[in-house]
């Protein structure tokens, strides 16, 4: 037996904030649909790449628990080495992308303001509604 599947809430919060935050970098680079699709997809990816290479990274900084229990580095939280590696991997592969597929710089920077201030105040939100009615 492995051992309890644990979500933490904080996941979920930001589960809900990210969802939030690419419907509203939809609906504002909608006059531009192939770039819209084309970034959303690419930064879907990115999301993708960081949580699976931070959850990896975790084989390099953990290398007893790695040897002894393979499968316990799984359902560690990682600390912070972990997130930066996925993190960094993340931006690489946005700025590779960016680069790749020539993107314009006035709807990349559009982009991902939107997403941020979207996703951050989508996030506290759901965090406050939660504490405030639990």
């Amino acid at each position: 037996m492995i051992g309890p599947f644990i979500i933490k809430l904080n996941w979920i919060f930001s589960l809900g904030a990210i969802f939030s935050a690419y419907y509203v970098v939809k609906f504002k680079l909608r006059e531009e649909p192939e770039f819209s699709s084309n970034f959303l997809d690419v930064c879907t990816n990115a999301v993708f790449i960081g949580i699976i290479s931070s959850k990896l990274s975790s084989f390099l900084f953990e290398i007893e628990q790695t040897l002894t229990d393979p499968l316990s580095v799984l359902f560690l939280a990682g600390g912070w080495r972990e997130w930066f590696v996925g993190i960094f991997l993340s931006f690489a592969y946005l700025f590779w992308q960016y680069k790749e597929k020539q993107w314009p710089l006035a709807l990349t920077i559009q982009g991902f303001v939107y997403g941020t201030f979207t996703f951050v105040p989508s996030y506290w939100l759901f965090r406050t509604l939660y504490f405030l009615f639990v």
